[in-house]
């Protein structure tokens, strides 16, 4: 299982301001896309945290890229995974 954890801060003046959504992708291609989450962003910003388990339960070697958007795809981050073959 990979997990993601970010704590971001913004202010925004976006309908979607306060929705966010984690999608992942396996080189390219999308293999996880999260509902839309509501947040409640503070002074000090928000925390949002995800996990991906394959159904195979084998996690297949690439690059893994996990984006946080809005529903409008507002990229407000990105975090990398490699996972090298054994």
């Amino acid at each position: 299982m990979y997990g993601c954890a970010w704590r971001c801060r913004w202010s925004s003046r976006s309908p979607h301001a306060r929705q966010v959504n984690l999608r992942w992708e396996l080189d390219g291609e999308a293999i996880r896309e999260t509902r839309t989450i509501e947040i409640t962003a503070h002074s000090g910003g928000f925390r949002i945290w995800d996990a991906w388990r394959p159904e195979s339960g084998r996690i297949e070697p690439g690059h893994y890229h996990v984006i946080l958007e809005t529903p409008a795809r507002r990229v407000f981050g990105t975090a990398t995974i490699v996972v090298n073959p054994l």
